[in-house]
C-alpha cells in the first residue's frame, strides 16, 4: 500500500483526540503520571563554571562552595542524590506504565470497549519494561549513529583542519536531523505496536520502521501540523496562567491592606499552589491529547480495514510482513 496521506482526515483526528481527552477524565491520571515522568527526564543539576556571565570567577566560587558542602555533609549529600535518582526512576517507570494504559485506553474507546484507569495501570505493570526497552534501544542506536558521524569530525578539528571541519559539521547536522526524526516516529509507532499487538521489542521496532517508510509523507505532515497546534496550546496555557497570576496579585494586595504581611503570605502560598496545580493539569491534558492524536493517526494509516488489531496476535516467527494481520497488510 502506498502513502496514505490523501485519505487521512487530519482535522478530524485532532477533533476526535480533543473529544477523547475532554470526555474521559480518568485518562487525565495517565496523562499526569506521564507528564511527571517526561519532566523528570529533563532533571539537571544547576552546576557549572559559568553561572554568571558578568564574573567568570563566580561560577568557580559556587563550585568551591558546593564541593566544600559536599565534603562536610557527605552522608546527607549522598542520601539526597540517592533519593533524587530513586524518585526519577520511579517517575519514569510510572510514566511508561501510564503510556501503556493511555494507548490501550484510547484504542479501547475508539473500539467502544470498556476500559478504566485500574485496568490500564495493572496491565501496564506487565508491559512497562517492553516500552522502556524500546526507548532505550532506539536511543542507544541513535547515539552510536551520531557518534559514527561526529567522531571523524572531531578528529578533523584535532588535526586543525578548521574549514574542512566546519563543512563536515554542517554535513553531519544534515545527516543527524533525519535520524532524529526517524527515531521519533519509530519510537512513537513502536510503542503502539508493542501495546496493541503485544509483540517483542525488535518486531515492534521493525514494523514501526516499515510503517513510517510506507507512510512517510503523511507522517511528516502530521508532525508539521503539531507545530501550530502546540503553539496554540502553549498560548492558551500561558493566557490561563497569566489570568491566575493577576487574580492572586490583586487578591494579595487586598489581603495585604486588610491583614498586613499575613494576608500577603496567604495569598502568595495559595497562588503558588493553584499555579502548580494548573501546570500539572495542563501537562496532563496535553499528554492525553498528544497520545490520542498519535494513536488515532496510527490506526488510520496502519489499519485500513475493519479487522481488530488486538483480536489476532502477531506470530513472532517467520517473515514479519507475512505474519502481521490488519497492521501488516497496510505495511
Amino acid at each position: 500500500m502506498g502513502d496514505a496521506m490523501e485519505k487521512v482526515n487530519y482535522p478530524e483526528i485532532f477533533k476526535k483526540a480533543w473529544k477523547i481527552t475532554w470526555e474521559n477524565k480518568y485518562l487525565w491520571w495517565f496523562g499526569l503520571l506521564l507528564s511527571l515522568g517526561v519532566g523528570s527526564m529533563g532533571f539537571r543539576f544547576p552546576l557549572g563554571g559559568n553561572l554568571s556571565s558578568k564574573n567568570q570567577w563566580s561560577g568557580q566560587r559556587t563550585e568551591i562552595v558546593f564541593v566544600n558542602f559536599f565534603r562536610e555533609q557527605i552522608v546527607w549529600a549522598i542520601f539526597g542524590i540517592a533519593v533524587a535518582i530513586s524518585l526519577i526512576i520511579i517517575l519514569v517507570i510510572l510514566a511508561n506504565i501510564s503510556r501503556f494504559g493511555l494507548i490501550k485506553a484510547i484504542y479501547s474507546l475508539e473500539k467502544n470497549k470498556p476500559y478504566n484507569f485500574k485496568i490500564g495501570f495493572q496491565q501496564g505493570k506487565k508491559y512497562c519494561l517492553k516500552i522502556i526497552g524500546i526507548s532505550v534501544l532506539l536511543n542507544i542506536l541513535l547515539f552510536f549513529l551520531v557518534a559514527i558521524i561526529f567522531v571523524p569530525i572531531i578528529f578533523l578539528f584535532y588535526l586543525k583542519a578548521l574549514w574542512l571541519g566546519v563543512a563536515a559539521i554542517l554535513f553531519g547536522i544534515m545527516l543527524v536531523i533525519p535520524l532524529i526524526i526517524l527515531k521519533i516516529f519509530m519510537q512513537e509507532y513502536a510503542y503502539i505496536y508493542a501495546v496493541l499487538s503485544d509483540v517483542r521489542i525488535y518486531i515492534a521496532i521493525e514494523n514501526a520502521y516499515k510503517l513510517f517508510r510506507k507512510n512517510f509523507l503523511s507522517s511528516i505532515v502530521m508532525m508539521l501540523l503539531f507545530i501550530p497546534v502546540n503553539l496554540i496550546i502553549l498560548f492558551v496555557i500561558m493566557a490561563v496562567l497569566m489570568i491566575i497570576g493577576i487574580i492572586f496579585i490583586v487578591l494579595g494586595m487586598i489581603l495585604y491592606l486588610l491583614l498586613g504581611n499575613t494576608g500577603a503570605i496567604v495569598a502568595l502560598v495559595a497562588g503558588v499552589v493553584i499555579f502548580f496545580l494548573a501546570v500539572l493539569l495542563a501537562g496532563s491534558l496535553y499528554q492525553v491529547f498528544r497520545q490520542s492524536v498519535w494513536v488515532l493517526f496510527f490506526m488510520e494509516i496502519a489499519s485500513g480495514k475493519t479487522k481488530d488489531i488486538v483480536d489476532e496476535k502477531v506470530a513472532e516467527a517467520g517473515p514479519i510482513s507475512e505474519k502481521i494481520t490488519s497492521i501488516g497488510e497496510a505495511i
